[in-house]
């Protein structure tokens, strides 16, 4: 399984530049995290080194592929996982890049939920 994990931390508005290697060519993304206080989600803003939106305020939802729902972008990018290291361990606006882990996984290779 390969598959690198995107250092994030729980401070709403942070953007965070990655290089990503995939099957093609190296591709820069920049993550911006948020927090909702009402729902009690992360939501993370994806643009490409162009700063063009690729994806604005999608959840991180535990458990799938975060962009098998935008398959123009995953063509691009790839795939995202968020993992809980602990799921007894309520998400929070503390979690990420704690509790919880922001996976991805190259073009062309076989996102799998670790269990």
């Amino acid at each position: 399984m390969s598959f690198q994990v995107l250092p994030l931390s729980a401070i709403g508005g942070l953007t965070k530049t990655f290089e990503l290697g995939g099957v093609n060519a190296a591709f820069t993304v920049s993550v911006t995290t948020s927090y909702n206080y009402t729902t009690g989600v992360w939501s993370i803003d994806l643009t490409d080194s162009a700063d063009n939106v690729l994806l604005a305020g999608l959840a991180l939802v535990p458990g799938y592929d975060l962009l098998a729902r935008f398959p123009d972008v995953g063509v691009l990018v790839g795939g995202l996982v968020l993992i809980e290291l602990n799921p007894d361990d309520h998400r929070s606006v503390d979690s990420l890049g704690g509790n919880t882990q922001l996976l991805w996984f190259p073009v062309g290779t076989p996102v799998v939920v670790p269990t």
